[in-house]
């Protein structure tokens, strides 16, 4: 698929987001993934809490980064999001441990 039709398909489709995104940069071995865990057992139900540990969408769009324009690259990633977090709830946050 095109990144151009993605990216429309996306804003037609999924409506904005209602929950909250907290994204958790931790570079290797420092603890993030431990802090994941903690945050995970404090809702296990994942009812207003949800982890994501390392979401595939952030990873490929880091091998892009010297082959497509900035402006792509926001848009893109604007849109992965979206799309990553559309069943998410008004009342709940989302976790996503980043590198």
């Amino acid at each position: 698929m095109d990144i151009n039709t993605f990216v429309d398909e996306v804003r037609a489709t999924i409506p904005p987001m209602k929950g909250r995104v907290v994204m958790l940069h931790s570079s290797p071995c420092c603890g993030g993934s431990m802090l994941a865990r903690m945050l995970s057992s404090t809702d296990p139900e994942q009812q207003q809490l949800i982890v994501q540990r390392e979401p595939p969408v952030l990873s490929a769009l880091a091998v892009l980064v010297n082959t497509v324009s900035i402006e792509t690259i926001r848009s893109i990633t604007y849109a992965a999001l979206r799309f990553a977090v559309q069943h998410i709830e008004r009342d709940q946050v989302l976790v996503m441990k980043t590198r």
